[in-house]
């Protein structure tokens, strides 16, 4: 956004009440966020919020400035829109598959990032993963989110890394370890877990390989489906490996002592005209990344 950082952060605490929720909004640690109202503040020349039970409320001087910028904001958006339709460039609307079993989360923060900052739609489509991976070849779909495998490798797409993450057991409330706060490998032994076939996920290899290299003999169930693999688990008491929330309210996940990581990727095919199609959808991930390593580099 052209207005400053500190006024789009100012605008998201007085919409969110909360510094964690603004902050999660904005991609930022939260004392970031507090040290910019601070700065905003201190330029303005008074208290723009007080604390209270209700969260970060808005003082008189508070309600008079946020006024002003909302409006100073929908002129900036409207100068942008202008200034892209007299270019002759307005963006097409997007079509995104996903798979079920990630965080849709984070692909609405993108929907609404994407539609503020470049005035571009999404339309998302859940599908399973060799579909959504073939069906992007096919161009029936711009890209796909899809953790990355084996037949994401094979197939010609390009990828963009969008998270890295470590995995998790997924299990039913009434598993003997659904009390507690960490797994270790040795407990994995004899255990049934829920895998998907090999050669799917990257993650799922990588645990299959984990459990061969530390001698580990757990019973192995392969189902691939999600929905399916948690019903099974809901019936037989198992667990199943998993990088994203459950589907069900059943289930809850629980850390495992692992050397695998997941990683989610946006593919694409690797061409020109799909890439200009894509431009504003990459820089918005790419901007997120570097404000999410900022972040960390300064928490």
């Amino acid at each position: 956004m052209i207005l400053s950082r500190h006024v789009e952060s100012f605008i998201a605490v007085a919409r969110y009440k909360s510094m964690k929720a603004a902050a999660d909004s904005l991609f930022i640690s939260t004392s970031a966020l507090s040290q910019q109202m601070k700065l905003l503040e201190q330029e303005v020349g008074v208290p723009l919020f007080r604390r209270s039970y209700n969260g970060m409320v808005l003082t008189a001087s508070g309600e008079v400035f946020l006024e002003k910028m909302k409006q100073l904001k929908a002129l900036e958006e409207e100068a942008k829109k202008l200034a892209v339709q007299a270019a002759g460039d307005t963006p097409q609307t997007l079509s995104i598959a996903y798979t079920h079993n990630i965080e849709r989360k984070e692909l609405l923060d993108l929907y609404r990032l994407l539609k503020r900052d470049y005035h571009q739609e999404l339309e998302l489509f859940a599908v399973p993963y060799k579909n959504a991976i073939q069906k992007t070849r096919e161009g029936t779909y711009d890209a796909c989110f899809v953790p990355y495998g084996d037949h994401l490798a094979k197939s010609g797409l390009k990828t963009q890394t969008i998270r890295i993450d470590r995995p998790f057991l997924s299990m039913p409330h009434s598993h003997p370890l659904a009390g507690k706060e960490w797994i270790s490998r040795r407990e994995l032994d004899g255990m049934e877990l829920v895998l998907p076939e090999k050669g799917l996920f990257q993650i799922t290899d990588a645990v299959y390989d984990e459990i061969q290299s530390f001698g580990l003999k757990p019973k192995i169930t392969v189902i691939t489906d999600l929905l399916q693999s948690e019903l099974y688990c809901q019936i037989h008491c198992a667990a199943r490996i998993c990088s994203g929330q459950p589907l069900t309210p059943d289930m809850l996940v629980v850390p495992f002592e692992t050397d695998a990581v997941s990683r989610l990727c946006l593919a694409y095919k690797p061409d020109q005209e799909t890439a200009a199609r894509l431009r504003h959808l990459l820089s918005l991930i790419a901007r997120q990344q570097e404000e999410k390593k900022q972040a960390q580099e300064r928490g």
